[in-house]
């Protein structure tokens, strides 16, 4: 579900001032409980999110060697430009968030915001870029 999610919704994005970054490692519970409890429900409630705003979500694949189903995940996963891709993602993270040595980690315009794993929704509307939509006007 979280290659999913990265792949074909949320790299699609356009260039925003407000910025929130989600980094979390598949099959890790914790990432996996932020995901459905806190992003898929924020994502979801969106047909479109403001031109000022991007949400990035970066999973690092980690754990278990058994694929199932019919993609050829476990060939990438093995092959040397799956090294430079999974390289390439764990340079950009250390790199974008150094300390980030949670998971998931939640950081709004480049600063961790450790409270947004409970309250993701709460936090993203305080975003100026955020505030106005239908979405927000609860919070």
């Amino acid at each position: 579900m979280l290659a999913i999610i990265s792949i074909a919704s949320l790299a699609a994005l356009t260039t925003a001032e407000d910025l929130v970054e989600v980094w979390g490692i598949a099959k890790c519970p914790d990432t996996t409980k932020f995901v459905r409890r806190q992003l898929l429900p924020f994502y979801n409630s969106f047909d479109t999110f403001p031109d000022d705003f991007k949400l990035e979500f970066h999973a690092v694949p980690a754990h278990g060697k058994t694929v199932n189903g019919t993609y050829i995940v476990r060939e990438c996963a093995e092959s040397q430009e799956g090294e430079h891709l999974l390289n390439d993602e764990n340079a950009y993270r250390y790199h974008a968030a150094p300390n980030s040595a949670w998971i998931p980690w939640i950081q709004i315009n480049g600063v961790r915001v450790q409270d947004a794993e409970k309250n993701l929704w709460k936090r993203v509307c305080e975003l100026e870029s955020m505030a106005q939509t239908e979405q927000c006007k609860n919070f």
